[in-house]
């Protein structure tokens, strides 16, 4: 009897092929992941050069509303010197009631505030009718004329007698070229004792009747301005952004500052009476700078 064949084997089913399956999902998963780092770091891009364009829109619209602010504060402070010269223009004497109740209009003397005060310097002279002038443009009054501080708001305590504001030699010259221009005229900023920082002093030549052509000096108002003072009294009341810079110079000399030193500043012109000053203001770039990161990172790091 024949042997019979043993029944053949079953084939072997053919070996699943999984390595270019695999190795699609190995190529594409970082790619997407690099895909959408890029896409983070493009609208994250995007994002920043939007908010520095707005910062910047903002920064000058801010630099705009302060140096306006600014330059109406000083001109506001310095008018009411004026102001108060129309009293004397108006009355043969003014007594130091009348004197303390007009110089109490302004807001700073009615306070009492240190870095602002209005005095009256009369002239006292052996000659007051003769206002010499030599080729050299001095005059207005005489070498021995005298301007004792008679009255003075607000009234310090500690401030001391002035037998006379033009005993300085600086102060003087200041005096006369305010007599012969016959305008006020600003003193150079100088260090303020007491407070530290500067002090300015704006001069208002007086005249007989308001007729200045006359030549008939009869004295000087005399406001004292503390530079921070003046510039704080406006800035505590409207800006508070520590970081916005502020430096503000007479010349090259810096006479006040706010807000940080690494900032990058636009200049402005800023008029003091008959003085020119420069105001700076910028903004530090690690405000902007710093929108631009974490929007980055947190993508990113999504992607993880």
């Amino acid at each position: 009897m024949p042997a019979l064949d043993p029944s053949p084997k079953p084939a072997a089913a053919p070996a699943r092929r999984e390595n270019g399956h695999s190795g699609h999902r190995r190529f594409w998963r970082p790619a997407v992941l690099l895909f959408g780092v890029v896409i983070s770091a493009v609208v994250a891009g995007i994002v920043h050069n939007m908010l520095a364009n707005e910062r910047l829109a903002q920064d000058e619209a801010t630099r705009q509303s302060l140096s306006a602010g600014l330059q109406g504060h000083i001109d506001q402070k310095l008018g009411f010197v004026r102001f108060l010269r129309g009293l004397y223009d108006s009355s043969d004497q003014v007594s130091a009631a009348e004197f303390k109740r007009f110089a109490e209009i302004d807001p700073a003397v009615q306070e009492g505030q240190w870095w602002f005060t209005v005095a009256w310097a009369p002239r006292q002279s052996a000659n007051p009718q003769i206002v010499p002038r030599d080729r050299a443009g001095k005059g207005g009054f005489s070498a021995s004329d005298v301007f004792p501080i008679t009255y003075l708001e607000p009234a310090h305590a500690a401030q001391p007698v002035i037998a006379d504001a033009a005993s300085d030699p600086a102060d003087r010259a200041a005096m006369r070229r305010a007599a012969v221009l016959q305008q006020m005229t600003l003193s150079e900023p100088r260090l303020l004792a007491g407070h530290g920082g500067t002090e300015i002093k704006a001069y208002m030549p007086v005249f007989k009747n308001g007729a200045a052509a006359s030549g008939n000096l009869q004295g000087f108002l005399i406001a004292s301005i503390a530079v921070d003072g003046l510039f704080d009294d406006f800035l505590q009341n409207v800006f508070a952004d520590p970081d916005f810079s502020l430096r503000v110079y007479d010349g090259k000399s810096l006479v006040f500052s706010r807000g940080p030193e690494d900032a990058a500043r636009s200049t402005t012109p800023l008029t003091v009476g008959n003085q020119n000053w420069r105001l700076e203001m910028g903004r530090t770039g690690q405000a902007v700078a710093a929108s631009f990161w974490p929007p980055l990172w947190f993508s990113s790091s999504g992607w993880r």
